[in-house]
C-alpha cells in the first residue's frame, strides 16, 4: 500500500499545514526522503500529481530561488544530474515513461501575502513525462495569452 496520498486528500489536509508554525519542508517526514545532500532534500512528494513526482528542497528556508546562496545553486547542478540519472532508469521509472524526452520540473516562489494555498519555502517539483500524466491539469486555454507580457 502506497503512502502517497490523492490530491482530493491534500485539499482537505493543506489548510492544516498552512496554519503549522513548523515549516514541512525544513522538517520533510523521513519516509518520504529519497536522498540527503549537503544542502538540498530530495524527497518524494506526498501528495502527487503525477507518478514519480518528487521535490528538491532547500535545507535553509529560503522562499525565493534568488535566496539561495552560491554553494546552494553550484550543489543544486550536481544534484539535478543525479536526479536526472535517476530518472532516466528504466528499471526504476518502468517502460511507462518517455523520460528520454522530457523530464518536467518547476519551482515554486512565494512573494508577499497571498490567499492561495501554499508553503512559504521555496521548492522545486520534478516528475518524468508520462503518458496521460497532463490530462487532469491541461489548460485548453494556455495558448490564449499576451506574449508581450514577459518581454
Amino acid at each position: 500500500m502506497s503512502i502517497l496520498k490523492s490530491r482530493e486528500e491534500y485539499k482537505s489536509k493543506f489548510m492544516e499545514l498552512n496554519n503549522s508554525p513548523v515549516c514541512i519542508f525544513c522538517n520533510p517526514k523521513e519516509e518520504f526522503i529519497i536522498r540527503v545532500y549537503e544542502n538540498w532534500t530530495w524527497v518524494f512528494v506526498e501528495f502527487p500529481y503525477f507518478k514519480f513526482h518528487t521535490m528538491l528542497l532547500p535545507k535553509s528556508h529560503a522562499l525565493r530561488f534568488s535566496d539561495l546562496t552560491e554553494k546552494e545553486l553550484l550543489e543544486l547542478a550536481e544534484v539535478l544530474r543525479e536526479v536526472e540519472q535517476r530518472y532516466q532508469n528504466r528499471e526504476i521509472i518502468g517502460a511507462q515513461s518517455s523520460y528520454g524526452t522530457m523530464l518536467h520540473m518547476s519551482w515554486l516562489s512565494r512573494y508577499g501575502n497571498s490567499n492561495k494555498k501554499f508553503v512559504e519555502h521555496f521548492h522545486l517539483h520534478i516528475w518524468p513525462d508520462v503518458e496521460g500524466s497532463w490530462e487532469s491539469i491541461l489548460d485548453d486555454k494556455a495558448w490564449d495569452v499576451d506574449i508581450d507580457l514577459l518581454k
